[in-house]
C-alpha cells in the first residue's frame, strides 16, 4: 500500500526520531567512547539506520525498482 505524502513525512520523521534518541541516550548514558569524533560517529549513525532495513521484504524486482528510483532523485 502506497503512502501518500503527509505519511511519508511522518514515517520519515518516526524513524529518524526513534534512531537519533536511542543513540542520543547512549551518549548521555556515557556508553559512546570519549575518543569517538566525526569518523565513528557517522558510522555508528549509517550502523543504526542499516539495522533498520527490512531485508525481506526489498528484494529481486522491487530492489531493482528501489535502486532505479533512488539514481534518478
Amino acid at each position: 500500500m502506497a503512502l501518500n505524502r503527509a505519511e511519508k513525512e511522518m514515517f520519515v520523521d518516526n524513524l529518524v526520531g526513534s534512531v537519533a534518541a536511542e543513540l542520543r541516550t547512549l551518549i548521555i548514558d556515557g556508553k559512546v567512547p570519549d575518543h569517538w569524533d566525526g569518523h565513528e560517529l557517522r558510522q555508528w549513525l549509517a550502523d543504526a539506520f542499516a539495522k533498520e532495513v527490512c531485508r525481506d521484504v526489498m528484494k529481486t524486482t522491487r530492489l531493482r525498482r528501489y535502486r532505479i528510483d533512488v539514481y534518478n532523485l
